[in-house]
């Protein structure tokens, strides 16, 4: 995993702070070691609906700031959608 065991931890806070409790993962390029470079894509599952759109982009900078590097957050709003259970599946849970 290409983020730090601290930046993981910092990255949940961030999620908490913004969003409220919610679950996450790192997915796609940063979960593999031997690759370089991209983003850091991130998914959050919350457990109650009506998340806003300008809390998950104040997130979103938020976690750009802290990581120093681009950041894609996706954050579930109800619909079952194929990329977030990629993201469960194949990414790693952070705490």
């Amino acid at each position: 995993m290409r983020i730090t065991p601290t930046q993981a931890g910092q990255a949940v806070a961030v999620i908490r702070d913004y969003l409220g409790t919610a679950e996450m993962w790192l997915f796609g390029s940063r979960v593999y070691d031997a690759r370089h470079g991209g983003n850091a894509d991130l998914y959050a599952r919350m457990p109650l609906p009506g998340v806003l759109l300008h809390e998950t982009a104040r997130a979103s900078i938020a976690l750009e700031q802290m990581l120093g590097h681009p950041v894609g957050l996706m954050v579930n709003n109800r619909k079952k959608r194929l990329i977030c259970q990629i993201a469960r599946e194949a990414g790693v849970r952070l705490r």
